[in-house]
C-alpha cells in the first residue's frame, strides 16, 4: 500500500522547477513480521539545458530516501537508504 502523506511542488522559474514528496508504504511481511511500514521522501529538481549541439535539454536530479518506522514515528534523522538518480531528456534532432 502506498499513500502521499506530503507534497510540495516548485513552480517552473528560470533556476529550474521540482517536487518534494513524504510517502507512506505498508508490506505485508508474511506470518512472521506482519504488516512492516516504510517511509519514503523524493526529492526531484529540474532545470532547461542546452545539449552539445545547442539543441535543448532537460537535466534532473532525483533523491529517494527510505526510513524505518518505528510505533508510528519516522526516525528521518537516519535514512536506511539513499538513492540519487541523475535524468537527462534530449529532443531528437528534426529531420
Amino acid at each position: 500500500e502506498l499513500n502521499v502523506v506530503q507534497r510540495s511542488v516548485e513552480l517552473p522559474s528560470e533556476q529550474g522547477w521540482g517536487s518534494n514528496e513524504l510517502l507512506r508504504i505498508t508490506t505485508d511481511g508474511g506470518a512472521i513480521f506482519g504488516k512492516i511500514n516504510y517511509a519514503v521522501r523524493i526529492q526531484r529538481r529540474f532545470r532547461r539545458a542546452n545539449d552539445g549541439t545547442g539543441g535543448r535539454a532537460v537535466e534532473g536530479l532525483e533523491l529517494v530516501r527510505t526510513y524505518r518506522v518505528l510505533d508510528g514515528i519516522a526516525g528521518v534523522e537516519y535514512p536506511t537508504s539513499t538513492i540519487k538518480s541523475t535524468i537527462r531528456l534530449l529532443r531528437p534532432a528534426a529531420n
